[in-house]
């Protein structure tokens, strides 16, 4: 995956985000999208942004799957 950002200025139209970019980013949220919902996990350092993508549908349940 390769993050780009639109730029605001005159020149290139797409440019590399800076950190300043996910400054906002909240450490972990969810989106639903065509009823799979997928999980992201963001781990912001100095030197990078790690971004963790889980998804899925809640039902069927997987017969191995239990709940306590």
């Amino acid at each position: 995956m390769q993050l780009i950002e639109e730029s605001q200025v005159s020149g290139e139209r797409f440019i590399l985000p800076s950190k300043n970019v996910f400054s906002n980013l909240d450490e972990s949220f969810y989106v639903l999208i065509d009823d799979i919902y997928y999980e992201v996990i963001v781990e912001k350092k100095d030197e990078y942004i790690w971004f963790v993508f889980d998804y899925g549908k809640p039902n069927p349940l997987d017969d191995k799957l239990t709940n306590h």
